[in-house]
């Protein structure tokens, strides 16, 4: 029975719906009457549904009746759609001319009886030209506003994340038609912007509708359309009707386009500079931007994240790492630690637009506001950047959705870390006569270990070390042997030559950690022994001089540097005695945790307010090199009595702080600061040994008890070094009449070390450095 019931069910349900009903007459006001061979007629609205929709005659000749039998289907056309406009347009205007105009198109379309029309056309017309011409005239109004079809044009706005659809009806004469319903429907990841919902209702204009879209995700989105016309319906009865019937919707275009919510943030990043000297702060410039065709989310904020590694050897250089597809931050930087790259600096910078640059300075520790500054040891350096997903706010993560992570050692972002080196010299005679031979030590630290093995490498730009270090005399004086005091170096810069200056030679000497002595038959990097001849009086400088490489940065010592200048006068037949020291340090050999200390003996008098300083210097714990930058003790002042023949002194005790070498340095000075005598680092007498305990247990002496000791055993015979006084008698008769020349003063230049980049504010001696920035 049930099956029965639903095969009923299905057969009724494909009969087509035929439905009766009653119509009621309507007002003159709706029609136009005519007088036709059939008898008084009408044209126009002929009678009215219960529902007010007006009928109109579709069948001449045939008797009018005010009900029917069933309702029809007229298929779709565009002059059904033009008489369901015109129809739906004037349902409630009470314009008989109107009227019959709509009348006549129903008969020019759907008449039953086409010879009866025919018939019945030119006796409306005796009375009712007029109605013709409404006709035609609604034909064209029908034509400006009924819809045929629709089309989309769509268009990005910002990347692929949001855009527009146009959408524009058009009618039969290809003009846009206004006022017409359509219906937009959206599907994929995406919705309208008016309300967020994936369907929108809205009228077409005479231009193009435009509505908003906004990507909810990424893929495809399919955007269609459908637009609203009227339909009409025929009424079968004796005498059959049209009337309006509904509004059905005509599938329009259907566009596909791909979207994309999420943006792609790219960074590109360069060293502020490609070569950075010890000591300073390893700066890198960030730049934010898009992928192309990609556009940056208003109000994002993307942290990019830096990370920098140090200590790379020049082997290294060309290894690049490339991140893996789809490589998460976390996990690249993991793998660069798997290859024995840890970040030694830190830095981040922050972005809320492209083509926004930020110059960043590394810290030590990630988070934290410490500076990280180069280290001498750490070669070369590299950035590496990061966009991590998983550290950006909430808002970031919808639009950021993949890390974003660049090389390791990248070219832009390689740099070097040029050690500054530092230069501890003296000439071997601060006074002397016509016919001296000059002589200078040159203690040389701070070059990289292996100085002269990197050959450059071109594709990042770097420079090949520089093996060659020069060392130029200078003179200066009056030239006839007259008053040289005007010509005294008092400038930092050596000078161009004149009849006052010139340059007396210049000698090549390998560029390496060592110890140099320029002069007295010592030879030069060619192998030929070097003599200095004091021809002329005046003053004699020697300037040592480093190009620098992308290694090591550029040094040189100063023109004026008292260190580095022998005051050179006329030879006479006598010379007077002159102050000296003798130097010695105490113990020769100490514990590690012991002190020692330097003593010295003054032989001759001095003037009022003469000094002496003393200087202790360590061997560096990481190469063995002297550590002339950071002394132990650095130019510690004892002051002397005047007229004494012969005097001791001795410095402050120090300790030092790992085992190696301890090397002393004392200095004669007058009261003007000028050097009377002194003596170059590396003298055995003027070297400390430390070594290790003996005996781990043993508990080492003090510092007062060891300097008691010393003191007592060994005030008595303490070594003679330096310059050793000329006793008097034994001195030519000549040189007696130079006594009160060589009694002159020596001009002062503070004592200090040389080092590229800056002064000593403990020092203040002066430097001189090329600009090699």
């Amino acid at each position: 029975m049930t099956f029965a019931l639903l095969m009923l069910m299905t057969l009724a349900s494909s009969i087509p719906a035929r439905a009766s009903g009653s119509l009621s007459d309507v007002g003159s006001e709706w029609y136009v009457a005519y007088s036709s061979h059939l008898g008084n007629r009408r044209i126009g609205v002929l009678a009215q549904s219960q529902d007010g929709r007006k009928v109109y005659c579709m069948e001449s000749g045939a008797p009018s009746t005010l009900d029917f039998e069933s309702v029809q289907v007229i298929a779709d056309s565009e002059m059904s759609r033009s008489i369901a406009w015109l129809i739906r347009r004037y349902q409630d205007t009470k314009n008989p001319l109107i009227h019959a105009g709509i009348g006549i198109l129903v008969h020019d379309a759907y008449d039953l009886n086409r010879q009866n029309w025919e018939n019945a056309q030119p006796e409306i017309k005796v009375n009712n030209a007029d109605a013709f011409v409404e006709a035609e005239r609604l034909l064209q109004e029908a034509r400006n506003h009924v819809p045929i079809n629709a089309t989309l044009r769509s268009q990005y706005e910002v990347g692929r994340r949001s855009g527009y659809v146009d959408v524009l009806v058009g009618g039969p004469d290809g003009v846009n038609v206004p006022d017409v319903e359509f219906t937009l429907n959206l599907s994929g990841p995406a919705v309208f912007s008016s309300d967020g919902k994936s369907t929108f209702r809205g009228t077409s204009g005479s231009d193009a509708r435009r509505i908003y879209w906004t990507a909810t995700g990424t893929g495809d989105v399919s955007v269609s359309v459908a637009y609203d016309y009227g339909t009409v319906e025929q009424l079968v009865s004796s005498q059959d009707y049209v009337r309006f019937a509904t509004m059905k919707a005509a599938a329009g275009q259907t566009l596909s386009f791909p979207v994309r919510k999420e943006f792609a943030p790219l960074i590109s990043t360069a060293v502020a500079r490609r070569i950075v000297n010890e000591g300073d702060h390893v700066l890198d410039t960030v730049t934010s931007d898009v992928a192309a065709g990609d556009s940056w989310e208003e109000g994002v904020e993307v942290n990019a994240l830096g990370y920098y590694f140090d200590s790379l050897e020049h082997a290294d250089l060309g290894k690049t790492v490339h991140p893996h597809d789809n490589e998460s931050a976390s996990g690249y930087l993991e793998r660069l630690r798997g290859l024995g790259h840890e970040p030694s600096g830190y830095a981040s910078a922050m972005f809320d637009a492209p083509k926004r640059s930020v110059q960043v300075s590394a810290v030590s520790t990630a988070n934290g506001n410490e500076p990280y500054l180069a280290s001498a040891d750490s070669g070369f350096g590299t950035w590496v950047w990061v966009i991590d997903h998983t550290k950006q706010k909430a808002l970031t993560q919808e639009y950021v959705v993949k890390d974003v992570l660049s090389d390791f050692l990248e070219i832009p972002e390689t740099l070097s870390i040029r050690k500054v080196p530092s230069v501890d010299s003296s000439v071997t005679e601060h006074s002397a006569t016509v016919g001296s031979e000059l002589s200078d030590v040159i203690v040389v630290t701070g070059l990289p270990g292996d100085a002269g093995s990197f050959k450059g490498n071109a594709e990042y730009g770097f420079q090949a070390d520089d093996s060659v270090a020069e060392v130029k005399v200078f003179w200066s004086g009056s030239g006839d042997g007259s008053d040289d005091t005007p010509y005294k170096p008092a400038a930092n810069e050596s000078p161009e030559e004149d009849r006052h200056h010139r340059l007396v030679g210049a000698w090549r000497y390998a560029a390496a950690n060592r110890t140099i002595k320029v002069g007295g038959g010592a030879p030069d990097m060619s192998g030929k022994p070097v003599n200095i001849i004091a021809e002329t009086p005046g003053y004699y400088v020697f300037v040592y001089s480093f190009a620098g490489d992308a290694r090591a940065a550029p040094v040189r010592s100063a023109y004026d540097d008292a260190w580095e200048c022998v005051r050179v006068q006329g030879f006479v037949e006598s010379r007077p005695e002159s102050a000296s020291i003798q130097t010695h340090a105490e113990p020769a050999t100490v514990e590690l945790g012991e002190s020692s200390y330097d003593s010295a003996t003054i032989s001759g008098a001095v003037p009022e307010g003469s000094y002496i300083t003393f200087s202790a210097f360590s061997t560096d714990s990481q190469n063995d090199t002297l550590n002339v930058e950071d002394p132990i003790l650095d130019e510690l002042r004892v002051d002397l009595t005047a007229d004494v023949a012969e005097q001791t002194v001795r410095s402050d005790s120090v300790v030092a702080g790992h085992v190696g070498l301890l090397q002393w340095k004392a200095t004669l000075w007058s009261s003007e600061g000028e050097i009377l005598d002194s003596h170059e680092l590396g003298l055995p007498e003027e070297t400390t040994k430390i070594i290790a305990h003996a005996n781990p247990g043993k508990s080492s002496k003090s510092t007062n008890e060891t300097v008691d000791e010393a003191r007592s055993s060994q005030a008595d015979e303490l070594a003679r070094t330096g310059t050793t006084a000329i006793p008097a008698l034994a001195i030519p008769a000549s040189i007696a009449l130079l006594s009160g020349m060589l009694m002159m003063s020596i001009p002062r230049a503070q004592r200090g070390k040389w080092r590229a980049g800056a002064l000593n504010p403990r020092n203040q001696r002066n430097l001189a450095y090329p600009d090699e920035r």
